[in-house]
């Protein structure tokens, strides 16, 4: 009786190894800090930052305000980097 309960735990514990390792949790990309996101946002040509500013899940009077800001300093048009709402931008 004591081996069954043995086997039933030894059993259990090989499962939760398994799954554990075989999901791949350290494949997954790290967060990043406020700083590195507004980092590589800078480092985005004008085009891109439109587009994902356009793609964001911001208000629509904040997504203006910055594509017109955008738009100001490297004298662009938001109409050259259109994309659909809800969608990815396709960054180089």
């Amino acid at each position: 009786m004591i081996g069954i309960k043995f086997n039933k735990f030894a059993l259990l514990g090989s499962v939760a190894l398994l799954v554990t390792v075989g999901c791949n949790a350290g494949m997954a990309p790290g967060v990043q800090s406020s700083a590195e996101v507004e980092k590589n946002f800078k480092d985005l040509d004008p085009q891109a930052q439109i587009k994902t500013i356009q793609s964001s899940p911001a208000p629509q009077a904040k997504k203006d305000e910055l594509i017109k800001a955008i738009e100001q300093k490297y004298g662009v048009k938001a109409g050259d980097a259109s994309v659909q709402p809800g969608t990815s931008p396709k960054t180089p």
